[in-house]
C-alpha cells in the first residue's frame, strides 16, 4: 500500500475559518513548507525551536504538532507517542478545535508507526466523529478512510478495509479529485483480489485505468497495470495478464517494483517461460525484500532440481532455509507485537472505562448535589417567607392586643369591670380569698363554678384566648384567677404551686402567642384586655 500525502495545504484552509487565534507567518510558512518540502520544513521548524519556548501555548502546541506533520510527511518513522500525547491533551481540552481531528489522525499515523494498530484505529474515529458530515471536513476525512483502510489491510480485515476504502473513494468523487480516486480505485481492487472477488476487482481496476488514461496520470500506471495482470491471471487469462505485465515493466515504479517483479514470476511461469521467470528471481534477490526473497530461492531452488541441478538447487535451498528462519522471527515478532498492541489497548480501555464510569458518577453525584442545594433554597425561602408572614401576623396581632389592652387600662382608671365588679359580691369570691389566706387547694367544684361564671359573664373570653394559643385546663384556670384579681401569691397558694412557677406558665403563654418573649406582667394586660370584650 502507498504512503498518502497528508492533508494538502489544510492547515491554511482551517486557519481562515472563524474568529480565532493568528498563528505567526513562520509557522504557516512552514505548514506550506511540509507539503512541498518536508524535509525543508523539518530544518525551518528546529529553526524555530528556541524561538517557541517563549510562545504563546496555543503557538506552541501548533509547533509541536507541525513537528510531527513534517516528521511524517517526510517517511521519518515515529519512535515515540509522548508528543502527540501532549497535543492532543491540550487539544482535546480547550484548544484550538479547528485542528482537533488533524491532532486525531496524527495521533493514529504515530501509533501506526509504532505497531498499536487498535489504538490508531481508535484515534481515526474519533477524528471522524469529530468531523462528522461538516463538509469542510471532507478533504481531512479521505485520508483518515484511506488510512484505517490499510490498517485492516494488515490486519487481514478485508470487509472492513473494503468499507473504509470505499467511504474514502466517496470524499474524493465529491471533491472531483480524479488522481485520489485512481489511487483509491486501485486499493479497493487490492482488497477485492484480497477477498478472491477477481470480476470486481477487474471492473475497479479498469475504472483506475480508463481515469488514468484520460487524465494523463501515470504515477498510479505501473500499480495498476501491475494489478491488472495479476488480476487476469487468477481469472486463468495468461494472454491477458501477459499484455499487462509488460506495461507494467515497461514504466517501472520503485514503490511498486517487488510487486511487480512477483507478478512477472507467476505470468512468466504461467506461460511456461522458465528462464523469464527466473530471470525475475535473480533481480528480486538484488532488490527485493524479505518476503520477495524467499519466495524467489524458493522459484530457484525448485527450478534448479527440476534440471537436476542439485548442488545449485542445494545452495538454493539452504538460502531459502535462512531466509524463511528469519521471515519466521519477523511474524512472530510482529504477532507479538500486534498482540502486545492489542493488549496494551485493552488495559487503557478498562483504564479508560473505569475513568468514565468515576467521572460519570461524579457529574450524576454533582447533578444531584445541584438539584438538592436549589430544593433546599426553594425550601428555605418558602420557610423564610413563611415564618415573615407569621412574624408579621404575630406583630399585628401583638399591637392589637397592647392596643386593646391600653384602652382596658384606661376604662379601668375611670371604674372596673363590669363582670369584674358582679364576681366581687359573689360567696366564690370570698370562699377564694378565704382559701387563698389559709393556703387551702381550691375544689373541683369551685373550679366549676368559676368557670360557670366565666361562661356567662364573659361568654368569648375562652373562644378569644384561644384564638392567641392553645390552653389547656391548669392554663385556663390561672388565667382565671388572674383576670378576677387574684395576685401571684394567692393563685400559687389556691394551687399548691410556687409562685415561680405561675409566672412560669403566664410568661410562656406569652412567648406561644406572640412569638417572641414577654412578662407574666404583659400577659395578664392581654388577658385583661379580652376579659372587657
Amino acid at each position: 500500500m502507498r504512503k498518502l500525502f497528508i492533508l494538502p495545504l489544510l492547515f491554511f484552509q482551517l486557519m481562515g475559518c472563524g474568529d480565532k487565534h493568528h498563528y505567526p507567518t513562520v509557522l504557516l510558512m512552514a505548514d506550506s513548507l511540509c507539503e512541498v518540502n518536508p524535509k525543508a520544513a523539518i530544518d525551518s521548524l528546529d529553526r524555530l525551536a528556541e524561538q517557541m519556548t517563549q510562545a504563546s501555548e496555543p503557538d506552541r502546541m501548533y509547533y509541536r504538532l507541525l513537528c510531527i506533520k513534517a516528521a511524517d510527511k517526510a517517511y521519518i518513522p515515529h519512535t515515540s507517542d509522548s508528543l502527540i500525547r501532549t497535543v492532543l491533551d491540550y487539544y482535546e481540552h480547550g484548544g484550538d478545535q479547528q485542528l482537533l481531528p488533524i491532532a486525531y489522525y496524527y495521533g493514529g499515523r504515530v501509533n501506526m508507526d509504532l505497531g498499536d494498530a487498535p489504538q490508531a484505529v481508535d484515534l481515526f474515529h474519533k477524528a471522524l466523529d469529530f468531523m462528522g458530515d461538516k463538509p469542510e471536513f471532507t478533504k481531512t476525512k479521505r485520508f483518515v478512510y484511506t488510512q484505517i483502510g490499510e490498517l485492516f489491510v494488515k490486519q487481514s480485515l478485508y470487509d472492513d478495509a473494503l468499507n473504509a476504502y470505499k467511504s474514502a473513494y466517496d470524499c474524493n468523487t465529491l471533491l472531483k479529485d480524479t488522481v485520489e480516486m485512481i489511487f483509491t480505485l486501485t486499493d479497493i481492487a487490492s482488497v477485492l483480489n484480497f477477498k478472491n472477488d477477481r470480476t470486481e476487482a477487474l471492473d475497479s481496476l479498469k475504472k483506475a485505468h480508463y481515469l488514468s488514461e484520460i487524465t494523463g496520470n501515470n504515477e498510479a500506471l505501473p500499480n495498476i497495470t501491475a494489478q491488472l495482470s495479476r488480476t487476469f491471471l487468477h481469472l486463468h487469462q495468461p494472454d491477458s495478464a501477459h499484455k499487462y505485465i509488460k506495461l507494467a515493466l515497461g514504466h517501472p515504479s520503485i514503490t511498486t517494483l517487488d510487486a511487480t517483479y512477483n507478478i512477472a514470476i507467476d505470468v512468466y511461469k504461467e506461460l511456461g517461460l522458465q528462464d523469464s521467470a527466473m530471470y525475475f528471481c535473480r533481480l528480486l534477490l538484488q532488490s527485493g525484500n524479505v518476503f520477495s526473497v524467499r519466495y524467489s530461492l524458493q522459484q530457484l531452488a525448485e527450478y534448479e532440481s527440476y534440471n537436476h541441478n542439485t548442488a545449485t538447487s542445494m545452495h538454493y535451498y539452504h538460502q531459502w532455509t535462512e531466509c524463511n528462519d528469519s521471515v519466521e522471527k519477523l511474524n512472530a515478532s510482529r504477532q507479538a507485537a500486534q498482540m502486545n498492541a492489542i493488549y496494551n489497548y485493552q488495559l487503557r480501555e478498562k483504564e479508560n472505562n473505569r475513568l468514565n464510569t468515576i467521572a460519570q458518577k461524579r457529574k450524576i453525584f454533582i447533578s444531584i448535589s445541584i438539584i438538592v442545594i436549589f430544593f433546599l433554597m426553594i425550601l428555605g425561602t418558602i420557610l423564610w417567607r413563611y415564618q415573615k408572614k407569621k412574624q408579621l401576623a404575630l406583630t399585628l396581632k401583638l399591637e392589637k392586643y397592647e392596643r386593646i389592652a391600653t384602652e382596658y387600662q384606661q376604662k379601668l382608671e375611670e371604674k372596673k369591670p363590669l363582670p369584674l365588679v358582679a364576681f366581687l359580691n359573689t360567696d366564690l369570691h370570698w370562699q377564694l380569698k378565704k382559701s387563698a389566706s389559709e393556703g387551702i387547694r381550691i375544689s373541683n367544684e369551685q373550679i366549676k363554678e368559676l368557670t360557670l361564671f366565666f361562661n356567662r359573664e364573659m361568654p368569648t373570653f375562652r373562644e378569644e384566648l384561644n384564638k392567641l394559643t392553645r390552653l389547656n385546663e391548669y392554663q385556663f384556670l390561672i388565667c382565671m384567677l388572674v383576670v378576677v384579681g387574684f395576685k401571684t401569691a394567692d393563685i400559687a397558694r389556691l394551687l399548691c404551686k410556687t409562685p415561680q412557677a405561675i409566672n412560669s406558665v403566664r410568661q410562656r403563654l406569652y412567648d406561644k402567642a406572640f412569638g417572641k418573649k414577654g412578662t407574666p406582667q404583659k400577659w395578664d394586660n392581654i388577658i385583661y384586655s379580652l376579659s372587657a370584650v
